[in-house]
């Protein structure tokens, strides 16, 4: 738990603290990856050659003096993965980097620690969002969002100074998306 990580307004950035910090443990503790193949999916995934190798939850919550804190989970696919899902998982293991958890676990805590000093509180967000931008899978590729019941189909543009999708819907309107599901396989009208 962080207790006190910043402004409720920029508790959201955590998603993108988190997942660089998760890709410098995995380029960390496993050298063998291709780093190349090793993507962000907008807003809490990380990407290996096109499978999925972790998820990411942040979780808002209150600590014990009622004070904003924030719990971050990480689920990542170092000895196996799920099969029959209706995407593609992948594992270190798989992709020939067999890492031990441990390893990883002590490579994560030492790369928040850095990640969350450059972020400092939403402080330093913008150079937060830089990098992670450089990491970012289907930037300029459509896509298309699940947001509750709605689909919305687009060119994934950028995210904004808070994090939020900027994506360009195929009738030209930007519509920002501050929550949804993405899919890159793009449906078809």
């Amino acid at each position: 738990m962080l207790p006190n990580p910043a402004p409720v307004a920029n508790l959201a950035q955590l998603c993108f603290v988190a997942g660089l910090a998760l890709r410098d443990a995995v380029v960390a503790a496993a050298p063998l990856i291709s780093i190349d193949g090793l993507r962000l999916k907008w807003p809490n995934d990380l990407m290996l050659d096109g499978g999925k190798l972790a998820g990411i939850l942040v979780e808002g919550a209150n600590d014990r003096y009622g004070r904003p804190a924030a719990v971050i989970g990480f689920g990542v696919n170092c000895l196996h993965h799920p099969e029959g899902l209706p995407y593609r998982a992948t594992s270190l293991e798989e992709a020939g980097a067999p890492t031990a958890p441990d390893r990883l676990l002590e490579a994560l805590d030492l790369a928040m620690t850095v990640r969350l000093n450059q972020w400092n509180g939403g402080n330093g967000f913008a150079s937060i969002r830089t990098e992670w931008m450089r990491y970012a899978l289907a930037i300029g590729d459509t896509i298309t969002v699940k947001i509750g019941e709605r689909e919305v189909t687009g060119r994934f543009e950028s995210i904004d100074n808070r994090g939020a999708m900027m994506l360009r819907r195929r009738d030209g309107i930007a519509e920002i998306v501050t929550a949804g599901e993405v899919s890159l396989t793009p449906k078809v009208d």
